[in-house]
C-alpha cells in the first residue's frame, strides 16, 4: 500500500513537471512576483490556497469574485499558468461525511 501511495505522488510530481514545462514553451511563464503583481492589478484576484506537490512544485489558487487562475511555482520562484478562467465560485467545504 505504502509502495502505491509513493507510485501517486510520484507520478503527480511528473504531471505537474510536464504541465509546467508546455506551458513555458507555450510564453505562459514568469517569476512568480510579477504574476502575483499582475493578477492582483489586472483581475484582482489574491492567493486563496496553496499546497506542495511533490518537493519540487507549489499549486497555488488565486481568485477574485469573478475569475481564477492556478500556478505552478518551482523552488526557483519560476511560475507557470497551469490554468485560469471566469465564473469563479467560492464554496464551503463540507464535512468529511457529508461526501461520502
Amino acid at each position: 500500500m505504502r509502495s502505491i501511495y509513493y507510485l501517486l505522488i510520484a507520478l503527480v510530481v511528473i504531471a505537474m513537471l510536464v504541465i509546467a514545462e508546455m506551458a513555458h514553451a507555450q510564453g505562459m511563464c514568469q517569476p512568480y512576483a510579477a504574476f502575483v503583481k499582475v493578477l492582483k492589478d489586472k483581475f484582482g484576484e489574491t492567493s486563496i490556497g496553496k499546497g506542495l506537490a511533490g518537493e519540487v512544485v507549489i499549486i497555488e489558487i488565486f481568485a477574485s469574485p469573478e475569475t481564477f487562475t492556478i500556478l505552478a511555482t518551482r523552488v526557483d520562484g519560476h511560475s507557470c499558468i497551469i490554468a485560469a478562467g471566469k465564473g469563479w465560485e467560492r464554496v464551503a467545504p463540507k464535512p468529511v461525511e457529508e461526501e461520502l
